[in-house]
């Protein structure tokens, strides 16, 4: 149950991760399009690209707890399934 439950979380760290990638490059092209932009679109697209990158630095699973998580209780489906057939309910087969 601790693997299914790292390789979970490792699943979404990564998908998080490359979106947080994926937010800091296109900050980076709002910021190179405001380059050619008039001033008062050119201030709002600085603040959404500095927004992005805020916003990147918040789900980045990188700035977060990077740790192997502890199992100390499952729900009664992710016990099952490894019960070979017997029930987590009590000492009988299905």
């Amino acid at each position: 149950m601790a693997y299914e439950r790292n390789a979970e979380r490792l699943r979404a760290q990564l998908d998080s991760r490359d979106a947080a990638a994926a937010m800091r490059a296109y900050a980076g092209q709002v910021d190179a399009r405001a380059e050619a932009l008039e001033a008062p679109d050119a201030q709002a697209a600085r603040e959404w690209a500095a927004w992005i990158r805020a916003h990147a630095a918040r789900t980045d699973p990188l700035n977060g707890a990077l740790r192997v998580a502890k199992v100390t209780a499952c729900s009664y489906e992710e016990l099952q399934r490894h019960m070979n057939g017997w029930s987590a309910h009590g000492p009988y087969r299905h």
